[in-house]
């Protein structure tokens, strides 16, 4: 018997040792608990001091649960290391929050825009930078929480272990009961907490996710801000090169006018000349009268067609679609340029035999016969050299290849063809390329506006143009404008000997007129042709005149620029009185300026100074009454 108590106790003592060892021994806990399991169902079939073996348990119980108390303080470190982390995290959303304010703060702000767009990329890419590292630790946030999802997986691996350690011993001990519920208790206390930290690491990587998805927002806000930048900054640059461009033309056109005022005042010169002369040739001999006069008005017609080109240059000039013979005009522009272009460029004419007319502007057409000219005697330069100026028709027929300076084919039909040859320099394919671009010239600044009107004008009148030049070999600009039909011609010199039939008018005429020289003028012209005239010198005076007399007068013609109460004013206020009153009006200032002050179909009629009785006439007649 002592020999068996010998060896209890031996075995007892052996136990002790084992689960002192076991109790340090940490690494292989699932093997080791196994152990101690074994033990004590052992020790219970074999020992029968077993209260005091089972306070050796409790002692080994304790020493385990201070160890569990342990894990437990570390995982209310890590708790409070992320509860520490989400506050500095939500600093960082906070600050992050402030830039998207600042930089919503800076998009409002116009005044310095580039500097404003460069700080506004600079705190975009700190931003970016700064997002980087919250991914960064939020990243490392998620390692965290699945270590210690790990940690509490072992945890709750080693609760359920002491579980069953517990209820094996509850069999065996009275006060081991009392001892394993208070396991269990703390034991599903520690499953709770480990739940809770399972719930606060799901929270950290919502939060995670939600926070890169505002990071993307921001990198997306920031890239658009940086392309609205850009934009702006585009159109900035594109409205100062507009600008730029109006001021470069502005500038050019008044250095074209310059040097177009001096030819006009050359070429007035000449005129004056030529009345004066004539005139003084009268008063010396009035017997030359009948030679002389024509002359003088010859002059005068002149000085009014150069008034109308100036006027078709400044653009108060509409377009006025007649039947022109070009044979005409190119006789009159011919005697013109020769007073005016270099003496060294000598103009030879050849008019080929049934030339047709055409229709359409006088004036333009005069432009373009005109600058062609100008430009081919400048061609020529200080060597002596001549210009052809050639009228001919020509017909394009069904299939046949004719094309303009575009490469674009010129339609079958019947045309007046107008060339005008140098045999000046010549032109490279540059050149050619550029000449009717509007301002362009290769000669002094200034010149560049009479080509580029030449093809605008040709194109209006459904025409075509070529351009023949080489280097060297002068310089041939071709015209093509459609011919009116044999009919067409018949009519319009039929038409042209209807001013020998007289034709007259009747009524009560108020003549409103402040020239002293034109009046008189206008007043006798206007007795010839059969109407009964009451005379104001302004508007002032005609509307009295007019209140006066009103059942009397029948029409008004009226001069536009007046002192006291100028035509324009006298129009509305007579229109007021008698809507339907016909009034005829008269200016030196072009048909658009008057057509767009008072409506085209308001006015009775329109006479351009100076006017002829022939060309008073024909508007008299025409009135719309």
């Amino acid at each position: 018997m002592t020999q068996k108590n010998d060896e209890k106790e031996k075995r007892a003592a052996e136990l002790v040792i084992a689960n002192e060892e076991l109790a340090f021994q940490n690494n292989e806990k699932e093997k080791r608990a196994a152990e101690l399991v074994i033990a004590n169902a052992e020790l219970v079939f074999q020992n029968n001091e077993k209260e005091k073996r089972a306070a050796e348990l409790v002692i080994a119980n304790e020493e385990l649960a201070f160890q569990n108390n342990e894990k437990e303080k570390r995982a209310a470190e890590l708790v409070i290391a992320n509860e520490e982390l989400a506050f500095q995290n939500n600093e960082k959303e906070k600050r992050a929050a402030e830039l998207v304010i600042a930089n919503e703060e800076l998009a409002f702000q116009n005044n310095e825009k580039e500097k404003r767009a460069a700080e506004l990329v600079i705190a975009n890419e700190e931003l970016v930078f700064q997002n980087n590292e919250k991914e960064k630790r939020a990243a490392e946030l998620v390692i965290a929480n699945e270590e210690l999802v790990f940690q509490n997986n072992e945890k709750e691996k080693r609760a359920a272990e002491l579980v069953i350690a517990n209820e094996v011993l509850a069999f065996q001990n009275n006060e081991k009961e009392k001892r394993a519920a208070e396991l269990v208790i703390a034991n599903e206390e520690l499953v709770f907490q480990n739940n809770e930290k399972e719930k606060r690491a799901a929270e950290l990587v919502i939060a995670n996710e939600v926070l890169a998805f505002q990071n993307n927002e921001k990198e997306k806000r920031a890239a658009e801000l940086v392309i609205a930048n850009e934009v702006l900054a585009f159109e900035s640059k594109k409205k100062a090169l507009f600008e730029h461009q109006l001021q470069l033309q502005r500038s050019q056109r008044l250095e074209s006018l310059g040097v177009l005022s001096g030819g006009i005042a050359h070429d007035f010169n000449n005129i004056l000349g030529i009345i004066i002369g004539n005139c003084e040739l009268i008063k010396m001999n009035v017997e030359t009268a009948t030679r002389n006069i024509p002359k003088i008005a010859a002059a005068a017609e002149r000085g009014a067609g150069l008034c109308r080109q100036m006027m078709v240059y400044a653009g108060n000039t509409p377009l006025t679609i007649t039947n022109v013979d070009m044979v005409v005009q190119v006789d009159e522009a011919i005697c013109m340029l020769k007073e005016v272009i270099s003496p060294n460029a000598v103009i030879k004419t050849k008019v080929s035999s049934e030339i047709s007319m055409v229709k359409g502007d006088i004036s333009q057409l005069y432009q373009v016969i005109m600058n062609l000219i100008i430009n081919a005697s400048e061609a020529i330069g200080t060597e002596q050299g001549k210009v052809d100026v050639l009228l001919s028709m020509y017909r394009v027929i069904e299939g046949e290849t004719v094309k303009d300076y575009h490469d674009q084919l010129i339609p079958t039909g019947e045309y007046l063809c107008l060339e005008v040859t140098d045999n000046g320099g010549g032109m490279d394919e540059e050149t050619k390329e550029k000449v009717f671009e509007p301002f362009y010239t290769t000669k002094f600044t200034g010149r560049g506006l009479g080509m580029s009107a030449v093809l605008g004008i040709i194109k209006s009148h459904a025409g075509a143009l070529q351009l023949f030049s080489q280097l060297g070999q002068g310089t041939t600009f071709k015209i093509y404008l459609p011919a009116l039909s044999n009919e067409h011609n018949e009519s319009d010199k039929e038409s042209s000997s209807v001013h020998s039939v007289s034709w007259k008018g009747s009524g009560t005429l108020l003549l409103v007129e402040d020239d002293e020289n034109i009046r008189p003028l206008a007043k006798e012209f206007l007795e010839i042709l059969g109407y009964t005239i009451l005379e104001a010198v302004n508007g002032k005076e005609a509307l009295k005149m007019y209140k006066n007399n009103a059942t009397e007068i029948n029409l008004v013609f009226t001069d536009m620029g007046m002192p006291v109460m100028d035509g324009y004013e006298l129009f509305e206020k007579l229109k007021k009185i008698k809507p339907e009153l016909p009034i005829v009006v008269s200016s030196g200032f072009g048909d658009t300026e008057i057509s767009t002050k008072l409506g085209r179909d308001r006015v009775a009629g329109i006479v351009s100074k100076p006017y002829s009785i022939d060309k008073l006439r024909e508007v008299m007649k025409g009135l719309l009454l």
